[in-house]
């Protein structure tokens, strides 16, 4: 059964410096209009909310504020807006993109000794290689992460790492460790009312024994990530709850929860308006009637999250759907109709290599722009020439001390000589 469940890896990275009472409003006020300093600060905290809530927006502020730190020489400025669009590269698919950006920025940052941004770039790197399913890269990175970040007077930020470095465990397949590293995270944060991340956090471990098969731990992990979601107030946090406590009532051969759930989580993404949320459960809705052999009512729900993620532009969850009514069909003894839904999806398949092919020359240009741009602002700001002529004055320098020392050392030999 297909679920949510992966959304909790992606966007429980980094969400927890993010307030549940913060104002947006007013950080994309001082985001716009603020000081260097407040942008800069705006900037971290929207992208560690947009990281769940629209990842299309990371890329809107990383660029605006690495073209503001360009305009104005401020290069904190260019440094987060660059992590911001690091971020945006990984959560988008541009998975090496992102990770080559944020390397990139570590050596300036650990010259000048920033723990904290070093840790939160290590993270970074750490999610890309989590998201490529690189676990010893993941878990080195992690490591690094939750180094630099162990000496942060903000029990947050030393919080930040342990969540890659739970994942990267646990791709390491060494779930016991993954487990209690993501308790020591919980336990860490649970005083600060992190209900949100904290709801994400129980609800992956819920996932990690429902893979395992112990339904009765998973059915436990989900409702605590039930309890602080509620806690939380966030319509979409409770919206995934409901989704994976509907998951779990299905397997636990509930049927009527399992339905009632599932229903409660569509009409909340239906009110806050999450077009993949409200695919997917149209889609879940086809699932639960598929597995209980309601095939007419399944290909209705399939065909409601097709004609939805058709409508909004949602290529994977309408190839997802095809899939879904080519096996429903097949099943039903329909065999033109399923080969007619592979067709489709064949096409559909076609169409989101286009777009990747697309959207890897918009990344491309995208980093030929901020090359260019940098370059431009340090010959702009004589960092070239700077360098030329530094290097020339040292070279002189030693060149004078050297002869300086012959000279000496010729007089020193004569003055013996002599006596």
């Amino acid at each position: 059964m297909k679920t949510l469940l992966l959304i909790t890896i992606h966007s429980l990275i980094f969400s927890v410096a993010f307030s549940q009472d913060e104002d947006l409003d007013k950080l994309w006020e001082d985001f716009r209009g603020g000081s260097s300093a407040q942008r800069v600060k705006a900037c971290d905290e929207l992208t560690r909310y947009y990281h769940s809530e629209a990842r299309d927006s990371l890329r809107i502020i990383g660029e605006e504020l690495f073209l503001y730190g360009i305009d104005e020489h401020y290069y904190p400025a260019i440094e987060q807006g660059k992590l911001t669009l690091a971020d945006y590269f990984i959560l988008s698919g541009k998975t090496a993109d992102g990770i080559t950006m944020a390397k990139a920025l570590l050596s300036n940052m650990e010259e000048r000794g920033d723990d904290r941004m070093i840790s939160v770039t290590a993270g970074t790197i750490s999610l890309g290689y989590v998201l490529q399913k690189d676990a010893k890269s993941a878990n080195y990175w992690a490591k690094k992460a939750s180094r630099a970040g162990a000496g942060n007077t903000d029990p947050i930020v030393k919080a930040e790492s342990w969540m890659t470095l739970a994942e990267s465990y646990y791709l390491l397949n060494q779930t016991d460790k993954a487990v209690e590293t993501y308790q020591k995270y919980i336990t860490i944060i649970r005083p600060y009312r992190k209900y949100r991340s904290i709801s994400s956090a129980y609800a992956r471990l819920g996932d990690m024994y429902r893979l395992k098969g112990n339904m009765e731990l998973a059915a436990r992990f989900f409702r605590y990530s039930m309890d602080n979601a509620e806690k939380s107030g966030k319509s979409i946090v409770i919206a995934h709850a409901l989704n994976n406590m509907a998951i779990v009532y299905f397997e636990q051969g509930d049927t009527v929860k399992a339905r009632q759930s599932f229903e409660e989580a569509m009409k909340l993404r239906l009110k806050i308006n999450d077009p993949i949320a409200i695919s997917e459960s149209y889609y879940n809705m086809g699932d639960y009637h598929y597995y209980i052999s309601k095939y007419d009512a399944a290909n209705a729900w399939y065909r409601k999250s097709l004609e939805y993620s058709g409508e909004n532009n949602l290529r994977n969850e309408q190839a997802d759907a095809l899939m879904a009514l080519a096996e429903v069909s097949k099943n039903t003894g329909d065999f033109k109709g399923a080969t007619a839904y592979l067709e489709q999806y064949v096409d559909l398949q076609q169409k989101i290599a286009i777009d990747n092919s697309s959207d890897d020359e918009e990344v491309a240009d995208l980093q030929r722009t901020i090359m260019r741009l940098e370059t431009e602002n340090e010959v702009r700001n004589g960092h070239f020439g700077m360098k030329r002529s530094d290097g020339f004055r040292w070279e002189w320098l030693v060149i004078a001390f050297l002869g300086t020392m012959l000279v000496l050392s010729l007089f020193m030999k004569r003055k013996t000589v002599s006596q």
